[in-house]
């Protein structure tokens, strides 16, 4: 596969065997990823750094840990959507830079995600093509 732009990728996911081979193929086509295990710091990432990254990649299911453990993020599955929701209200555009990848099939997370324009992948179908392209 030819090799475009190097991008850079910022992953927010606590899964750290199921992604793996995922974010070793993204690597092995030239980019760099930054995985993040923890919702907290992955927002302090995101708003510190993410200029500097092209796609920012993240679970909804994630543990509540810090700022993120409020009422609303409650069994793990409204983490992430109170992350996505904070990424799209603190940081101008990112939206279209964001992409959702879960395990979850309720239409909830699907039709936010939608509304706000951003890509929503389930991780059993998700390639490193579908974050970088190519």
């Amino acid at each position: 596969m030819a090799r475009g732009v190097e991008m850079r990728v910022l992953w927010i996911d606590d899964d750290r065997l199921y992604i793996r081979p995922i974010i070793e193929d993204i690597r092995d086509l030239g980019h760099t990823v930054d995985q993040i295990y923890h919702v907290d710091d992955g927002f302090t990432k995101a708003i510190t750094e993410g200029g500097n990254y092209e796609k920012i990649v993240l679970d909804i299911m994630l543990p509540a840990r810090g700022d993120f453990n409020v009422p609303a993020a409650r069994n793990g599955f409204r983490t992430g959507m109170v992350l996505l929701e904070r990424l799209i209200s603190e940081i101008p555009g990112v939206a279209a830079r964001l992409v959702v990848v879960s395990v979850v099939r309720d239409q909830e997370p699907q039709s936010m995600t939608s509304a706000h324009g951003v890509r929503y992948i389930f991780k059993s179908r998700v390639r490193a093509e579908d974050i970088v392209g190519g």
